[in-house]
């Protein structure tokens, strides 16, 4: 959102993590200046990716920063912990951040529910959830016979 003017606070799981590095390389490209900071959560190191990118972005811009935390594994680089245990420590205080999050529904509940914890305001939260591919319902083969 172009009219945003706080620091922004970007959380990310799993495929969460495209749309936010969408969002994060359009404010940089339009030079945005407020300290733009992406906490990207994975499983285990397989499952991170982009952070080559994201790495890039760190040395080119001095606004933005990024840190990844492991939910399921320990490694030396990254942080240990689900978002709601280790963004307090991070962020003590986001009544003055822009928060966008994205990623599975229970990620990003967990994500808005910690967030309004340290200060967030409600309509400085922004969300998307990503939900499950809806399977066809196929009919049982009794079904088919009485065709």
């Amino acid at each position: 959102d172009p009219s945003v003017d706080t620091p922004v606070l970007c959380l990310a799981a799993g495929t969460g993590l495209a749309p936010i590095l969408a969002l994060a390389e359009a404010a940089l490209r339009r030079g945005f200046r407020k300290p733009v900071t992406l906490v990207f959560s994975a499983r285990g190191p397989a499952d991170v990716y982009s952070q080559g990118l994201m790495a890039w972005w760190r040395t080119k811009h001095r606004s933005f920063d990024y840190k990844v935390t492991l939910t399921r594994a320990e490694q030396d680089g990254y942080l240990a912990g689900r978002i709601d245990a280790v963004l307090p420590g991070l962020f003590p205080d986001l009544s003055k951040h822009t928060i966008f999050a994205a990623g599975s529904p229970a990620f990003v509940d967990t994500c808005v529910a910690t967030v309004k914890a340290l200060g967030a305001k409600p309509e400085l939260i922004h969300t998307e959830g990503f939900f499950a591919q809806q399977q066809p319902e196929i009919p049982d083969a009794d079904h088919l016979l009485n065709f």
